[in-house]
């Protein structure tokens, strides 16, 4: 495998480390294999046009998905936090380890071995996933990082192996929203050769979100990619794809809670995420 990105932080809010290894998986962007001791003990988690799969490896962490669902999830055990238009909150002791893999909606739903939108929620346990105790106690037991990352690539590597492929139509109407979500949806439709109904019901079903929905947080994301104390708001908002700043504002609440300003405020440094306000 090629070798992690390591990146940490050290300060009053307490010190963190990730060890980022890029994956050569068809969909699975990377491994994180990830450590930390905090000063504070909750994180908003934003929508995101991408899912993560997450295993826990130490102190119990529990996550409240958009709608107050919440999961407890101790040593071992695992999610899927797929796509949704709520933040949701993952809280913890203050110290946490454990494996974050990025990977799309498709390679989601091929680890799960059925379409992510088969599932209700935004959080997703992976009882079915980790049925193997000795995939746990593998990831438990392993030496260091690098030996966790390889025993959790390998297992990837076979559910991906052995999944059925989603329609090429789906496929290839999410890569386009993907890089371009003002697209229109009716006409992905026609390029698809499938009626508009049939695309909404696919993308539900496949990718989690209708195309609109999906393209909605995917022009979030890719705000909130580059926002920053010292750029301008409005030329964000156009940079992204929305129509003016009040749009770009309508979004920014709907999908964080939390205003543009509120936002920065609450970023904690050094990609440490968002800090959920007291």
């Amino acid at each position: 495998m090629t070798a992690p990105v390591i990146s940490q932080h050290a300060g009053p809010d307490g010190w963190w480390r990730s060890a980022v290894t890029p994956s050569n998986l068809p969909g699975i962007h990377h491994f994180a294999d990830y450590s930390e001791a905090t000063s504070f003990t909750a994180r908003r988690e934003l929508p995101h046009p991408e899912p993560v799969l997450i295993i826990n490896l130490g102190d119990p962490i529990a996550i409240t998905d958009g709608i107050g669902r919440r999961t407890i999830l101790a040593a071992g055990k695992g999610f899927v936090a797929g796509l949704d238009e709520a933040p949701a909150i993952s809280e913890s002791s203050g110290r946490q380890s454990g494996l974050q893999v990025a990977l799309t909606p498709l390679a989601a739903g091929a680890l799960l071995g059925q379409p992510i939108g088969n599932f209700t929620g935004d959080v997703i346990p992976l009882d079915a996933l980790l049925d193997d105790r000795d995939l746990a106690d593998a990831l438990l037991n392993a030496p260091d990082s690098t030996a966790r990352t390889a025993i959790l690539a390998n297992y990837c590597a076979a559910r991906l192996h052995a999944a059925a492929a989603p329609p090429d139509e789906i496929t290839w109407a999410w890569q386009q929203l993907r890089t371009r979500p003002n697209l229109s949806i009716a006409a992905l439709a026609t390029q698809t050769g499938w009626s508009h109904r049939r695309l909404i019901a696919g993308f539900r079903s496949h990718i989690g979100l209708t195309p609109r929905r999906f393209a909605s947080i995917t022009r979030f994301d890719r705000l909130i990619r580059s926002a920053g104390p010292t750029k301008s708001w409005a030329n964000l908002a156009q940079d992204a794809g929305y129509f003016d700043q009040p749009h770009m504002v309508r979004d920014f609440t709907r999908f964080s809670g939390m205003s543009p300003s509120q936002w920065l405020a609450n970023l904690v440094p050094n990609g440490g995420g968002l800090q959920h306000p007291a």
